[in-house]
């Protein structure tokens, strides 16, 4: 069925465009010979794009897969939207952003492609998104602006002070925090940039992640390198950092420390190095994975690579944490989780303190 749009759909188009109507037609010009010879094509678009539509009208939502989801990514790419290469597959990226479709568009907000979001997607003519306008805050300012900026620095473990929608001095320090821990211009305004990135970083460690068994989806692109972000970057770098190969902070941006880690990887299991996390790679990676320790042993550890004055640095912050000397090297343990995203929040609190803190899955 869902081939089967995709084919009517790409007729239609083909049938729309390739007719070469002017803009103003007379149609008392016509025969009635030359109509009856047009209403075939006009009729047969037409139930072309009422099938299409058809098929669409089944709920897509995440987990799904198939020509389907590559059409509805394809028009939301078009709508700017969706800025990653359609896959097929409803991952992360996808849900959100259709749940941003359905804000701006007024549909209730649920990530999923129902009957109702689909009528509006694919119905009509859309303008695209429009332009991200976030209000520029600074020390003084109050609001409900400022309360979303402080309810997600608080997430992240950089602490603004009360949750009040005044911006003070305690919420300029953790935005200062913030943008130097995210190499931006540390200036303690919280501009349109260092909203947009700390949005980023809220979403990224909301996003569940998958178990340490997990597959990564193919990406259609012949794998994933630098430049790409989401769940399957995050997963792939938690998977580097279990088998002792460092790719920074799993944020879910493929970057040059992920990239560097890659190729570490593959020099060391006598692969293609490309840097390049391609089927290959991502197979022998799960493969080193599946060898080490059982999965219901395992936690979220938030480690610092260093010595023992390291340690005397995370024990201002974390008075039990401990230093380790094992095949990773010497780092100082400041605690473990059983929840990633607790894990993530507070490795990130250590890095706004100028400690080089990650989540290790032990």
């Amino acid at each position: 069925m869902e081939t089967l749009a995709y084919i009517h759909l790409a007729l239609a188009d083909e049938v729309l465009t390739g007719v070469g109507l002017p803009e103003k037609v007379d149609w008392r010009k016509f025969s009635s010979q030359a109509l009856i010879y047009l209403l075939p094509v006009i009729a047969v678009s037409f139930g072309i794009l009422g099938i299409a539509r058809d098929t669409l009208a089944q709920k897509a939502s995440r987990g799904d897969s198939g020509v389907e989801v590559r059409l509805i990514q394809q028009r939301l790419q078009k709508l700017q939207y969706f800025n990653p290469e359609p896959t097929g597959f409803f991952g992360g990226t996808t849900e959100n952003a259709v749940k941003e479709f359905q804000r701006i568009n007024g549909l209730a907000v649920d990530g999923i492609v129902g009957q109702e979001t689909e009528a509006v997607l694919f119905g009509q003519v859309l303008p695209p998104k429009p332009p991200d306008k976030r209000t520029i805050l600074r020390r003084g300012d109050r609001g409900s602006d400022v309360t979303q900026l402080q309810e997600w620095l608080t997430e992240i473990n950089l602490n603004p002070g009360s949750i009040n929608g005044f911006y003070g001095s305690q919420t300029e320090s953790a935005v200062r925090q913030f943008q130097a821990a995210r190499g931006l211009l540390v200036t303690g305004v919280a501009n349109e940039g260092t909203q947009r990135e700390l949005q980023t970083v809220i979403n990224i460690i909301r996003e569940p992640r998958p178990n340490e068994n997990a597959e990564i989806v193919n990406t259609g692109r012949n794998g994933l390198r630098k430049g790409d972000r989401g769940e399957d970057v995050a997963q792939l770098q938690e998977w580097l950092t279990y088998v002792g190969f460092n790719p920074g902070w799993i944020d879910g941006v493929y970057g040059s420390e992920t990239q560097r880690a890659v190729i570490q990887f593959q020099t060391a299991n006598n692969l293609p190095v490309t840097g390049i996390a391609d089927e290959w790679t991502l197979r022998e990676l799960e493969e080193r994975i599946d060898r080490i320790d059982p999965p219901d042993e395992r936690r979220y550890v938030v480690i610092v690579p260093g010595d023992y004055s390291t340690l005397a640095q995370v024990q201002g912050y974390f008075p039990n944490a401990r230093w380790n000397d094992d095949r990773r090297g010497g780092y100082v343990d400041a605690g473990s989780f059983e929840n990633r995203h607790e894990a993530e929040s507070w490795s990130y609190f250590l890095r706004a303190n100028e400690l080089n803190a990650r989540v290790a899955y032990f």
